[in-house]
C-alpha cells in the first residue's frame, strides 16, 4: 500500500495514504522498532507498507492497527535534498543507526540498455516480482505522474481503449478492458 511517512502534520507523526487537507489520513505506527526509526529519521519518506509478494491483503492490517510482519519499503525522501540517488542516500544514513529490517530502503541498479532491464526483469519476475520502476537518478521530487519514472512489467494489466476527450482539457476517457498475461 503506498504511503507517504510524514514526520509532522499538525505535530504528530505517521503514514498518510491518501488525501490532503480534511481528506487526509493520518495512520500511526504502533510497531516500537519501526516507528523509533522512523521518528528519530525527521525525513519525509515515500514508499510502501509492504507484508510480502503476493500478500496484498495482509499488507492493509495497519489500518487496524496490526504492524507485524509489515515492512516500510522507502522509494524516495522528498524532503531530503538533491537528485533521487541522493536523496535515497540521505534516507539510508537517517536511518543507518536503528538495526530494524522493518524500514528498508530499496536497492537501486544503473540501467544502460533495453538488455539491461530485461535481466533485471527476468530475475525480479523468477522471485514472485511484479515489475520494475524506472527512474532517472538525477531526478527532483513531484508528485503524480512523472515523465522521469516508467513502470515495466512483463505482461499486461490491462488495455484501454479511448473512447473520448474532456472539453477544455488535455484528458481523455478511455474505457478499460481486463487482459490476461502474455
Amino acid at each position: 500500500i503506498r504511503a507517504m511517512w510524514e514526520p509532522s502534520i499538525g505535530g504528530e507523526c505517521g503514514f498518510r495514504t491518501r488525501g490532503a487537507g480534511a481528506s487526509m489520513k493520518l495512520w500511526r505506527c504502533t510497531d516500537p522498532a519501526m516507528s523509533t526509526a522512523l521518528e528519530a529519521c525527521k525525513l519525509r519518506l515515500d514508499g510502501e507498507i509492504w507484508a510480502g509478494r503476493s500478500k496484498w491483503s495482509e499488507a492493509s492490517h495497519f489500518m487496524a492497527g496490526k504492524w507485524d510482519g509489515l515492512v516500510f519499503k522507502v522509494f524516495d525522501a522528498p524532503s531530503a535534498p538533491g537528485g533521487l540517488l541522493d536523496r535515497l542516500e540521505a534516507a539510508r544514513a537517517a536511518l543507518a543507526p536503528f538495526e530494524t529490517e522493518r524500514v528498508q530502503v530499496v536497492q537501486t541498479a544503473k540501467c544502460e540498455d533495453a538488455a539491461t532491464v530485461r535481466r533485471l526483469l527476468t530475475r525480479i519476475g523468477s522471485l514472485g516480482g511484479e515489475g520494475l520502476i524506472l527512474r532517472a537518478a538525477d531526478a527532483s521530487f513531484h508528485t503524480g505522474r512523472q515523465k522521469t519514472i516508467i513502470k515495466v512489467k512483463q505482461f499486461f494489466s490491462g488495455l484501454a481503449m479511448v473512447v473520448g476527450k474532456v472539453p477544455g482539457k488535455e484528458s481523455l476517457i478511455v474505457s478499460t478492458h481486463e487482459y490476461g498475461s502474455r
